[in-house]
């Protein structure tokens, strides 16, 4: 029945055809069912006349049909033969004589190459008359093949499959990171204590004859942040008082700590920072200078512990006519610990953070009691910072910035990218920022360059598999064609095998990204500090319902189509011919 089935024919249609056919031939319907190994040579023969009549040909070209078979089934093929001529024609070679003379109209007798003889038997006027049904190929005969195909190499397709699945998993999981990471980047780096708390400055490049380009950095004046002021009034910008209070120095215990950090929030008793953050203790209404907020990885230092401050600063004041004023700034105190806040771990500090209205204040009323003697005028410490020159050590070469609201804080990044000329930001936060998005942007880069490399190694494995597949049934496959097969059928088999797995591997990869991604999230966190790294959009992307895994499968079976189609394309060049005399 493929004959029938390859040139279109209805299956139905063609068992009828096939049993009709078999009983003419005075064979029995089992043998539909033997294969044909265990057919005799005049069964082969038999049936090879039937496969070449299901078709119902306008030609059929017999060579030798009853050299195999007995007498009385010599007479009923020659009687098949003849009743197929009236509709087609029939050209038979026999050394059989004595058939041809009775069946044959015409007999052309041929000997060393050379047109002996031409007889004319039987005379007719009448027209062969060939009514070609028109019937559009179908490729249903070839879906059993595929399936015979597929499962007889099930080890050798489940491994591709195996194969694809990972690239597809890896595809899905590295989309979801470069979907999402930017999005998680910008909400963690948020997660900042001191997130309102940055530090400007105006910087001034001097070029020489040399390479080498030098950067001062100095205070901005007043009226150089007027313009500031207006256009981001959120903020607020106060002395900067590092120079003076970086110099002191945390204790626990009796020992110095260098490793924590000091750090300012604008007012514990406003909104100028993130509450939520805040995973034990709280901020009352009152509190003094000394009490402070601590991240948890300070808390860990600290806990059980007596923690001081102690600051020394000496400044020494030159005046005129050789007169110096020597005058001390001193702390030192037991710190109160009143909250403990949760902040991103990534690439943070241990951090004790101070209240600046209270540092500020603590500025306010100390005295420089030596230089207020010697310009005989009072002069506290916050005035007289106030006054230094820009360049000034004590300036800090810098202002202090401060969010009001942190629920503007969208407003610090834009600050930040408005002050791009001579007067910079800086925020501790959107270092940060920049350090983890240059992370993640190597590190996709990389990952990326694997990922190509994997699926183009998958798709190649892929197509090395089909290939194989293709002259592992080379034989088959030529008889296909002897069949009346095209080679895009042919070649649509092996090809079919492959999308196969293809589907397979896009259903098995959509599912275990799917299930994986909230391990792999839950794994980033713990190494990152940053949660909803990777956020596969399988059910919509850009508002299109199924999206992205209907462009994965997409792009899956095109490439699958070339790297698999065009080996074996190339190789069905080869006439068939070459190919059965290569079986």
């Amino acid at each position: 029945m493929l004959p029938a089935l390859i040139q279109g024919y209805d299956k139905k249609f063609a068992e009828v055809q096939a049993r009709e056919l078999i009983k003419s031939f005075g064979l029995d319907e089992s043998i539909l069912e033997k294969e044909t190994r265990f057919l005799s040579g005049g069964e082969k023969e038999r049936i090879a006349i039937l496969r070449s009549l299901i078709t119902d040909p306008k030609l059929i070209l017999a060579d030798e049909p009853t050299g195999a078979l007995d007498k009385d089934n010599a007479i009923k093929t020659m009687k098949i033969l003849k009743n197929a001529s009236k509709k087609r024609l029939v050209l038979l070679v026999t050394h059989n004589k004595e058939l041809a003379k009775k069946y044959a109209d015409r007999i052309i007798t041929i000997a060393d190459g050379k047109i002996v003889d031409d007889l004319t038997i039987n005379q007719t006027d009448e027209e062969v008359f060939y009514q070609e049904i028109k019937r559009r190929r179908k490729n249903n005969w070839a879906a059993k093949l595929v399936d015979h195909n597929f499962k007889k190499r099930i080890k050798r397709n489940l491994v591709s499959t195996i194969g694809m699945t990972i690239s597809l998993v890896f595809c899905y999981l590295l989309f979801g990171f470069s979907n999402n990471s930017s999005k998680a980047i910008n909400e963690a780096s948020t997660r900042h204590f001191d997130y309102g708390t940055s530090t400007i400055s105006k910087e001034f490049k001097s070029e020489s004859n040399s390479s080498i380009t030098l950067v001062k950095t100095v205070r901005p004046e007043e009226n150089e942040i007027d313009d500031i002021r207006t256009k981001f009034p959120m903020f607020d910008f106060m002395l900067n008082y590092d120079a003076v209070f970086n110099a002191g120095e945390i204790y626990l215990g009796n020992e110095t700590n260098g490793e924590i950090r000091t750090s300012y929030v604008y007012d514990f008793s406003t909104n100028c920072f993130d509450k939520s953050l805040i995973v034990s203790g709280n901020i009352p209404n009152t509190y003094s200078w000394n009490d402070v907020v601590v991240n948890k990885k300070a808390f860990e230092m600290i806990q059980n512990k007596d923690v001081h401050f102690k600051l020394t600063y000496e400044n020494n004041i030159e005046l005129p006519d050789s007169i110096s004023a020597i005058d001390y700034f001193e702390l030192e105190e037991k710190l109160n610990v009143l909250a403990v806040v949760d902040e991103l771990d990534f690439l943070s500090m241990p951090k004790i953070y101070f209240d600046y209205q209270m540092i500020d204040e603590l500025f306010a009323i100390a005295k420089l009691d030596n230089l207020s003697d010697v310009l005989e005028t009072e002069t506290n410490w916050k005035d007289y910072i106030n006054d230094s020159a820009s360049n000034d050590d004590i300036s800090s070469f810098s202002l202090r910035c401060f969010l009001t609201d942190i629920n503007q804080k969208e407003k610090v990044e834009e600050l930040s990218k408005y002050l791009e000329n001579e007067i910079k930001l800086s925020n501790d936060s959107l270092t940060i920022k920049d350090a983890l998005s240059s992370l993640t942007t190597a590190a996709s880069v990389g990952l990326n360059v694997f990922l190509v490399i994997a699926l183009i190694g998958s798709v190649l494995i892929l197509g090395v598999f089909s290939y194989s597949s293709y002259n592992d049934d080379k034989k088959e496959s030529s008889i296909l064609s002897c069949l009346g097969a095209k080679d895009s059928e042919v070649v649509g088999i092996f090809v079919s095998e492959s999308l196969i797995i293809v589907f397979l591997s896009f259903i098995f990869s959509t599912v275990i990204s799917w299930i994986l991604q909230k391990p792999m999230n839950l794994l980033l966190n713990a190494l990152l500090d940053i949660s909803n790294l990777i956020d596969i959009p399988i059910k919509s992307f850009y508002g299109i319902k199924g999206f992205l895994p209907l462009m994965v499968f997409v792009f899956s079976v095109f490439v699958t189509l070339i790297f698999t189609s065009i080996p074996i394309l190339i190789n069905k060049k080869t006439s068939l011919k070459k190919e059965l005399t290569d079986l």
